[in-house]
Parts: structure tokens; C-alpha cells; sequence
């Protein structure tokens, strides 16, 4: 069990701090299995995630006047309680093709959408949160993932949907 609270999460965003905050799943540990870690993998959590997540999917932030749930700095401290419980987790290559774990809870009628990024320090780093309407079944990873093989060495390329399908006009 991990000792993560909301006033750390506040602490770590406004010192520039990092925390590790516990072992990986055994789920997790599955998803990873062909990766080439050197020794045990934890999970992590850093001042730029949390900045990152606050600026873009919390109470002030542009996703949120556009019918995003905000995530807050308590949602933030329960991340690993998420990938724990999660209704799916998945393998994916993010944005950048680098490795990730995504993890998709339903809560109360809107999905938890909490993404990992695989770092060569052994860690699963935090990487975002978000929260959205509906099913986590329509989400776009989800969707783009139920749609291959269902295996731990299924990988997937992603844009989150919480770019709200904006592409950059190169024009």
C-alpha cells in the first residue's frame, strides 16, 4: 500500500520533487515481461507530471471548459489505486513511440484514463491523467487496443483523447 495523499502530490508539485511510490503490479510486471529492466520496476511520480496533468485536465485547464472532468490533486494520489483496480490495462506506444501503460477504470459513470511511461531509470513514471464522460470502452486507445490481439505484447500507437482530435496545421 502506498503512503501517497493528496498534500504530498501539492508538496511534490510545488518543490520540483519525485517520489517512488511502490513496486509495480504484478499486472503490470506481465505487461513488461519482454522489456529488458535490469532490476525491479516501481512506479514514480514527479513534479512534471503532476504540472503537466493540473495544466491540462485539472479545474482551470481548456480540456475541462471543453466537458472534461477536472482531476484533482486527491485523483493524482489515488493513480496507483486506479492501475491496481483497473478495468483494462494495456500495453501502448505513445504519441512519441515510446513505451507506456494505460490503465482504464469506470467510476460513477465517467472512465479514469491514467497512462505510464516506461523510463530507463526502471521506473513507470507518471505520465497523465484524465478523466472523461461515458465509457471507458469509447475511449480511443481502448478502442484502437480491443481491436488486436489481446496480449501482453500487443502495443499500439496512440494520440490521447484528450487532445480533443487537434492535429497541428503545419500550413
Amino acid at each position: 500500500m502506498n503512503n501517497l495523499n493528496p498534500e504530498i502530490v501539492e508538496f511534490l508539485h510545488k518543490n520540483n520533487k519525485k517520489m517512488i511510490i511502490e513496486k509495480a503490479s504484478n499486472k503490470e510486471l506481465e505487461l513488461l515481461k519482454d522489456a529488458n529492466f535490469k532490476q525491479n520496476i516501481r512506479a514514480s511520480l514527479d513534479h512534471d507530471a503532476i504540472a503537466h496533468i493540473l495544466k491540462r485536465h485539472g479545474v482551470n485547464s481548456v480540456n475541462v471548459k471543453n466537458g472534461e472532468i477536472p482531476v484533482t490533486n486527491e485523483d493524482i494520489a489515488n493513480y496507483r489505486y486506479i492501475i491496481n483496480n483497473a478495468d483494462a490495462i494495456i500495453r501502448t506506444l505513445d504519441k512519441y513511440d515510446k513505451e507506456a501503460i494505460t490503465a482504464f477504470k469506470q467510476i460513477n459513470g465517467y472512465a479514469v484514463v491514467v497512462e505510464q511511461a516506461i523510463n530507463k531509470k526502471n521506473e513507470l513514471a507518471l505520465k497523465t491523467m484524465y478523466k472523461n464522460n461515458g465509457s471507458y470502452k469509447n475511449n480511443e486507445v481502448y478502442k484502437a487496443f480491443s481491436s488486436t490481439s489481446l496480449d501482453a505484447d500487443a502495443k499500439v500507437r496512440h494520440r490521447l483523447s484528450s487532445y480533443s482530435g487537434a492535429e497541428k496545421n503545419n500550413t
